[in-house]
């Protein structure tokens, strides 16, 4: 009986053993993906089949949870992506405003903040490392899965700056969405002297206000730890307050904006937001004389300098769109159109 007792307890204690190295593995893969899990948190007015492209596109690079705050109600799209499981879909209504500011916003910079710091609460809840403000016509770019860079970062980073290119329009963008474009301005900023001549060559009549202003996005954007204190004046590149956070740049990760697909879109945004630029402490006397000079145009309705200065910096022609990938000032991405439809995205 004893022999038999001890066989039996052996037997046992081997069966209860074995799991032991499995769920060692399990619970290392899963702290690794805990690091490197990213979400994004986007405010969008209106929602149409492209914020539907926009949306399914970060889900199929791996995005592993998306926050969008529709700022109209009565959105159509609400029944095909409110079941993604991925994907938090929060319509801004009145009441929605008031749960949670206490009031209706009285302009867009609130509401942004608004969504950002709810967006920031949920992406915690649900284990997110890295998060990115984006707007609903950018895209985050990589050639290689995204967390695979996210693996290589120090655990004392708090902000990735990523680099910023800025859509140009060419042959076939009328028809379809509005991410059709594969050319990208970079807008260094250093440009060496064969740079330097190209852009005085193609935006020489509207070098006054294009130059490292209102119409490129320089600055980009940040991927900012999900643990960081939000930075309240920046909306769109929110940070950690402290000074101590530890600031990377990567060439590799790239915000693409797509301002580019119409003329409408290009003039309703600034109108709407060109007063903030002007009024806001923080920005640069280069950039408040630059947007001073677009509004002057908004504001006395001179649609023939507006179309000029849009045409010119969005639509170079053939020959311009050869000197500047020539000089380095644009690039070419290849991203798969598959990408803006369901896929893996559920």
């Amino acid at each position: 009986y004893q022999t038999a007792k001890k066989i039996c307890g052996l037997l046992v204690d081997s069966c209860k053993a074995t799991p032991e190295p499995k769920t060692r593995d399990r619970k290392i893969k899963k702290n690794q993906l805990k690091h490197t899990r990213i979400g994004t948190i986007s405010l969008t007015k209106t929602v149409d089949q492209n914020t539907r492209a926009f949306v399914y596109y970060h889900l199929n690079i791996g995005i592993d949870h998306m926050v969008v705050y529709f700022d109209d109600p009565n959105d159509q799209l609400y029944d095909e992506l409110r079941n993604i499981p991925r994907l938090t879909f929060i319509l801004c209504n009145d009441s929605w405003w008031l749960a949670k500011l206490g009031r209706v916003p009285e302009n867009i910079a609130v509401k942004k903040q608004t969504c950002l710091d709810h967006g920031i609460r949920l992406l915690r809840r649900r284990k997110i490392a890295w998060i990115a403000s984006l707007g609903s016509d950018d895209l985050l770019y990589t050639s290689v899965p995204i967390h695979q860079i996210l693996e290589t970062v120090d655990a004392n980073i708090g902000r990735i700056n990523v680099v910023a290119e800025e859509a140009v329009r060419c042959s076939g963008m009328d028809q379809g969405g509005i991410f059709q474009s594969r050319l990208f301005k970079k807008t260094p900023k250093h440009p060496n002297g064969l740079q330097k001549l190209v852009e005085r060559i193609i935006y020489r009549r509207i070098q006054q206000v294009s130059n490292q202003g209102v119409l490129g996005s320089r600055k980009g954007t940040s991927l900012f730890r999900s643990t960081a204190s939000n930075n309240l004046d920046k909306p769109h590149k929110p940070g950690n307050n402290k000074r101590e956070t530890t600031t990377i740049i990567r060439s590799d990760i790239h915000l693409l904006h797509y301002e580019c697909f119409s003329y409408e879109h290009w003039k309703g945004k600034w109108k709407d937001s060109i007063n903030e630029i002007t009024s806001s402490p923080d920005t640069g006397e280069k950039l408040r004389q630059q947007a001073t000079q677009l509004r002057a145009h908004i504001v006395n309705g001179n649609e023939k300098e507006l179309i000029k200065i849009y045409r010119q910096w969005f639509c170079p022609s053939w020959v311009a769109i050869q000197l500047l990938l020539w000089s380095g000032l644009i690039v070419r991405h290849r991203i798969d159109p598959r990408l803006f439809e369901p896929q893996s995205a559920e």
